[in-house]
């Protein structure tokens, strides 16, 4: 028996890739076996058997063929449609204009998953780059292919390099320089290749410049004001892509001058100071005698003696001098003492030297960060230690240094009492309390011309009043401190004015007197008697009186007598007292 076999039937089909810059896909159908089609294109559909499809937008796109033959047999296969956009970037440097020889950068956006490929690719340093600097010699188009490594989509753009015939220009100028005292400056223009030229010419102290383009060989300028001016050419090719400059500075309308620095002046024999001046034009010294140079602005000097040189400054046929005389004296011999103060007391400086101090400047640097310069040589410390203090001596350039060690030694502690608080005239003793610290010797004085050196004395007061108690405390550096305190020393009154007395001049001596008795001195006395009718009879300012009773040479009346009596203790106020008398014949 004899039977036929069917062929297989298989679905397929191809469509270009990649698929750049277009959403148009033409799809060739290579199914076998098959008669019918059907295509599914999300979204979309076709029975054609060679479609052409247009997608809406760039993207991934699942393409779906059903294969189908007489036999209604099928079969099915899905393939996947990448539908990408062309590599997105920009030209630079399109188009240049260089000239032969030189290079030119041209350039597109740079992405890291592009790749560059220009072409011609010969004068360029790297065609594979995203930027190239390129050296033609001949007018060139370079194309530049770039693909994206992910699609492997590619676009390409151009850029247009022209060589143009020229030759970079070269500025150059000379001038002569105006005689002395004058401002008219020429200038020689020796440029090359160029085409035309910007001369600037600085308008001194205006902040602007004054112009012009003339290409003459010879071209004058007027200065009006002396002094230094910046001069600057700018020349400018054919093509005006190149230009050059160059500046230069004129000095116009001064005539030389010769300005020295150096003033006449002393120095130490031997040692080495500069000769300095300056001048726009060349300056020379004379003589040579100390020199280490004659021909300079600045140059060492060493002599032995006393010299004068001059400085000669020439330009132009114009000369200036000055001149300096230069002296030479010997260092003197210098030091100082300081005196060991106590604290809170100025330390005295003491500067001896064989020279003459009018002739040096000293410096004092007293080791606590302060320094004083030929100043009244005392300085207060802040601390009791030792400093170590420094002279410099400036001897007309020259300088010497001496230390010292300065003492600030500590002070003692002066510090008193008394007792008892309160002192009367019949107990006018005191005992003192030395509270002293930091001291070795003492010296009380008692305000009332008595001193004692026993570190705590008692002592008797002899009258009243008020008193300043001082006590000096003296430490083993002659160091000291005074405590001050006040004693005020009182009275306890006791007085005694009789009531009667029997003045008789002829007869006995018994109580033919009349006076008062006090315990104390009493100061602004008065003492005033009257009799009954008012008038005065007696009066004294004496403490001591005697009165024997008589009034006008004559003998009292006998009978009762007013007495008054004024009276002050010590600094207290002034009191008085009253009382009754009587006379007895």
């Amino acid at each position: 028996m004899h039977g036929s076999v069917s062929a297989q039937l298989k679905a397929n089909f191809t469509f270009q890739q990649p698929i750049c810059g277009t959403l148009t896909v033409q799809f060739t159908n290579t199914s076998q076996n098959a008669t019918t089609f059907f295509w599914f294109f999300s979204p979309g559909f076709s029975s054609t058997p060679n479609p052409q499809k247009t997608f809406g937008s760039y993207g991934v796109y699942d393409v779906m063929l059903i294969a189908s033959s007489i036999t209604s047999k099928n079969d099915t296969i899905i393939k996947q449609v990448v539908i990408s956009p062309p590599p997105s970037f920009n030209m630079s440097g399109n188009p240049q204009k260089i000239c032969p020889g030189k290079i030119a950068t041209i350039s597109a956006t740079n992405n890291s998953v592009y790749k560059y490929l220009w072409k011609p690719g010969s004068g360029l340093n790297d065609p594979t780059s995203s930027s190239v600097q390129a050296r033609p010699w001949l007018p060139t188009r370079y194309i530049l292919t770039v693909t994206d490594s992910t699609t492997g989509c590619s676009d390409t753009g151009s850029v247009f390099v022209d060589v143009a015939a020229c030759k970079p220009p070269k500025a150059d100028f000379v001038f002569t320089k105006p005689p002395c005292g004058t401002f008219i400056t020429t200038f020689s223009n020796r440029s090359t290749n160029n085409d035309h030229c910007l001369w600037e010419f600085d308008l001194k102290g205006t902040g602007s410049t004054d112009t012009s383009t003339s290409l003459d060989t010879l071209i004058t300028h007027d200065y009006f004001v002396p002094g230094s001016y910046t001069v600057r050419l700018i020349v400018f090719d054919t093509t005006g892509l190149y230009s050059d400059t160059m500046i230069q500075v004129v000095q116009a309308g001064n005539p030389v001058v010769a300005k020295l620095y150096t003033p006449d002046t002393t120095v130490c024999a031997g040692s080495s100071f500069m000769l300095r001046g300056s001048s726009s034009g060349q300056v020379k010294w004379r003589p040579a005698e100390g020199l280490s140079d004659t021909v300079g602005e600045m140059v060492t000097c060493i002599i032995p003696s006393s010299i004068t040189y001059t400085m000669t400054a020439s330009e132009n046929g114009c000369n200036d001098t000055k001149m300096v005389t230069v002296s030479s004296k010997q260092i003197p011999v210098s030091t100082f003492y300081a005196d060991s103060p106590c604290h809170e007391q100025p330390t005295k400086y003491r500067i001896v030297t064989n020279g003459n101090m009018s002739d040096m400047l000293y410096t004092l640097y007293f080791g606590d960060g302060d320094s004083i310069e030929d100043g009244l040589p005392l300085h207060n410390y802040k601390e009791a230690k030792d400093y170590q203090s420094r002279m410099k001596v400036s001897f007309f350039g020259c300088d010497t240094f001496v230390s010292r060690i300065a003492k600030v030694h500590i002070n003692p502690i002066s510090d008193h009492s008394y007792g008892p608080i309160e002192i009367f005239i019949d107990s006018p003793y005191i005992f003192t309390h030395n509270n002293s610290s930091g001291a070795s010797n003492y010296v009380w004085d008692f305000g009332d011309g008595d001193i004692s050196t026993a570190k705590e004395p008692m002592h008797t007061f002899t009258d009243t009043g008020s008193y300043t108690l001082m006590l000096k405390a003296e430490n083993d550096k002659g160091c000291t401190d005074t405590s001050v305190s006040h004693v005020v020393v009182k009275a306890h009154l006791q007085y005694d004015v009789p009531n009667c007395f029997t003045p008789n001049r002829a007869g006995p001596t018994e109580n033919e007197t009349f006076h008062i008795w006090s315990n104390t001195t009493l100061n602004d006395f008065k003492f005033t008697v009257w009799n009954r009718w008012g008038d005065r009879v007696f009066e004294s300012i004496d403490q001591n009186f005697v009165w024997d009773g008589s009034f006008r040479d004559e003998p009292s009346s006998a009978g009762l007598y007013i007495w008054r009596m004024y009276y002050r203790i010590s600094t207290e106020k002034i009191s008085h007292d009253e009382g009754l008398l009587h006379i007895v014949n």
